[in-house]
């Protein structure tokens, strides 16, 4: 069976502003912090995957842009941009 990993952004103004400025450097802290808007990045969906057990850790961090970020967060700490820090 297949399932997928996904990444979710939606066209706020602040991304729009992004985008329209030529910041796009600056989106995937935005996908990381905008959980509360529903936005997520490519690591959070891989993280539920893996802790589902959908899929095995292995194949997360062959697949994931962040490998080491995923692993962080596989042991329960990831950095919170809302926060400015790091929590676990």
């Amino acid at each position: 069976a297949r399932v997928p990993a996904t990444e979710a952004m939606f066209a706020i103004p602040i991304v729009r502003d992004f985008i329209r400025k030529g910041e796009d450097h600056k989106l995937p802290d935005l996908l990381r912090s905008g959980r509360e808007k529903g936005m997520h990045d490519f690591n959070f969906s891989l993280h539920r995957l893996i802790r589902e057990g959908y899929i095995p850790e292995a194949l997360g961090m062959e697949v994931s842009p962040a490998p080491e970020a995923l692993a962080m967060r596989l042991q329960g700490i990831s950095l919170d941009e809302s926060k400015s820090g790091i929590t676990g």
